[in-house]
């Protein structure tokens, strides 16, 4: 059975989040700090960053909204690129029911598609926003 880090690699690929330059995803697995401890403090941690590091915590939705809209001068393949990302979206919040956005640094900008695993860790989908 796959695992759900095997299944968001599966969706995310061939996927770039488009910001002012494109990068892909890729998945990301931390080990929980304590039972029940704020994931941004596990994810701190875990990044090797200190107490305290500016983390902003976004809505999946929010944050994807770019990704999963269709316009009506999007061609074939933008559409299809917003239906996959509409997808990935779907399988984040089922496989991941509390997942945030947890967005780290400014101008180059590490995300974090993440939320707590059945097996009791932190993962989800990582990846950059360049923000001028």
């Amino acid at each position: 059975m796959e695992n759900t880090l095997d299944k968001l690699k599966k969706a995310a690929e061939g996927l770039f989040f488009m910001s002012e330059s494109d990068y892909p995803f890729e998945t990301v697995g931390f080990k929980s700090e304590k039972p029940g401890a704020p994931i941004e403090e596990s994810l701190l941690k875990n990044l090797g960053l200190p107490a305290g590091t500016s983390v902003e915590k976004q809505e999946l939705t929010f944050f994807l909204r770019n990704q999963t809209r269709d316009l009506p001068e999007h061609g074939p393949e933008e559409k299809v690129r917003a239906q996959k990302f509409r997808e990935l979206e779907i399988l984040l919040k089922k496989e991941i029911p509390d997942i945030a956005v947890y967005r780290i640094g400014q101008v180059q900008i590490d995300a974090y598609l993440i939320g707590n695993l059945p097996d009791g860790s932190i993962g989800g989908l990582k990846t950059k926003q360049v923000e001028t």
